[in-house]
């Protein structure tokens, strides 16, 4: 899923048009999930593309989520072989907008996001 919008408009939303990318990969000590330290995400609507980029500068929260699940869930988790992690960051999120492959407009700040991550890295 994704939806870039500005105000009450909205400017992007088919997933078909998004690539993403990832550089600088580490496991969480915590969670034992990959994470990637950079994440981008390109829209390309042809003559117009919208690149959407994250640098995590800290990890404020990593929690494995079979951790606060009664000792039954828990076991049910385990033989469907399931570690759900939920984790917060905090970083630079920047905003470029390109018309033509040039750059028009660039926006960047201190943001706050999350990421929840259901499966088991071995599996991928």
């Amino acid at each position: 899923m994704f939806m870039l919008a500005k105000g009450d408009e909205i400017i992007a939303d088919d997933e078909s048009k998004v690539t993403f990318s990832s550089s600088n990969e580490f496991i969480d000590e915590v969670t034992n999930k990959p994470i990637a330290k950079n994440i981008s995400y390109l829209y390309d609507d042809g003559d117009k593309k919208y690149k959407i980029s994250y640098e995590i500068e800290n990890v404020i929260l990593q929690m494995r989520m079979i951790n606060v699940l009664p000792p039954e869930q828990q076991a049910a988790m385990k033989a469907q072989q399931m570690d759900p992690a939920y984790l917060r960051f905090t970083g630079i999120t920047t905003l470029e907008i390109f018309d033509h492959d040039e750059l028009t407009e660039k926006h960047s700040g201190n943001a706050i996001w999350e990421s929840m991550y259901f499966g088991n890295p071995e599996d991928f």
